[in-house]
């Protein structure tokens, strides 16, 4: 009787193979929610580093908008590009003019025919003021010195909000790079967009499908991008880069940012821009995330509201800017 008692103890072969498939059943699946878990936190840390470098990337683009650096840097000499003349950063000489005047000063005020371009036919209006006549000359004399010695982004950011942009000559006659729009850009401020062609034209008239920009892009640069407009509406070769979406792809300043990161890392790139188009100042930032290991990429548009150019100059002793201390 015992011996049949001891000869039943333990398992059986079916009964080991049973438990065996059981275990290995349990252990895959334990091993299925580990590899998850791994995964999911795996993701979760990729995706909390993508996020970050996302803000990284929109805070440094509000600040080289707000700043300027990308264009002067305030500190380092070696990294101001557009400083020489003709450029936004260069020195500014008004000859004791100021750049606000008071609107009841007679020679801030437009004294032109809206409606007769350029010619007499309503009258001789160069007796009303010319670049030459002392309290008279000073809308004629800030329209040639800003746009010559800073460029036309500038020009429309140093002008009163009811500027006129039309101006005559110490002779009289009227300029042309402020009224002739069928002339080759650079040198010429009037595009041809516009009904009424060689009419005196004030902001909402000169940025009517017309582009103004600022860059340091040595392509752009060598084009005379600070004297050029360039037009939206359609494509005329006037230049080498004479359209806006040119211009707006190419032209802006792409910051150097991660320049050590890993090979798995994402890439992180930030553009900013600065242009006068369509009846508003902008100062956008797109910032772009790729993924090297997906092929992915994330994209954010910012536009915003940032120190002006001139408020930019008057933060860099130096370089001329009216009403700077002695």
């Amino acid at each position: 009787m015992a011996a049949t008692d001891a000869s039943r103890t333990g398992f059986t072969l079916i009964e080991l193979l049973i438990a065996v498939s059981l275990g290995m059943v349990l252990c895959l699946t334990a091993y299925a929610g580990v590899r998850s878990s791994a995964q999911a936190v795996t993701v979760t840390t990729r995706m909390s580093l993508e996020n970050a470098l996302l803000r990284d990337g929109v805070l440094a683009a509000l600040d080289d908008l707000d700043t300027w650096g990308s264009l002067d840097h305030p500190a380092d000499a070696a990294l101001r590009p557009l400083r020489g003349a003709g450029s936004p950063f260069a020195p500014l000489s008004l000859d004791g003019l100021p750049v606000d005047p008071d609107q009841a000063r007679q020679d801030s005020w437009f004294n032109g025919d809206p409606n007769h371009g350029n010619s007499q036919d309503g009258g001789d209006f160069a007796l009303l003021g010319t670049a030459a006549e002392p309290g008279r000359s000073w809308r004629h004399v800030l329209l040639q010195r800003v746009a010559s010695q800073l460029g036309y982004y500038a020009l429309i950011d140093y002008a009163p909000a009811n500027m006129i942009f039309a101006r005559r000559d110490e002779t009289g006659a009227p300029d042309p790079e402020f009224f002739d729009c069928w002339a080759a850009s650079p040198g010429a401020f009037y595009s041809p967009n516009h009904a009424d062609n060689t009419n005196p034209r004030d902001f909402v008239g000169i940025t009517r499908g017309t582009m103004y920009t600022v860059s340091a892009e040595p392509a752009f640069v060598a084009d005379g991008v600070h004297r050029r407009y360039y037009r939206f509406w359609d494509y005329p070769v006037t230049g080498t880069v004479p359209f806006s979406q040119d211009a707006f792809r190419r032209a802006g300043q792409r910051l150097a940012l991660l320049p050590l990161r890993a090979a798995h890392w994402p890439a992180l790139s930030v553009t900013t821009r600065r242009f006068i188009l369509g009846y508003r100042r902008w100062q956008t930032g797109t910032v772009v995330l790729a993924d090297p290991l997906t092929g992915a990429q994330s994209k954010l548009f910012v536009a915003t509201t940032t120190t002006t150019l001139r408020g930019a100059r008057r933060m860099r002793p130096g370089i001329g800017e009216p009403g700077d201390p002695p």
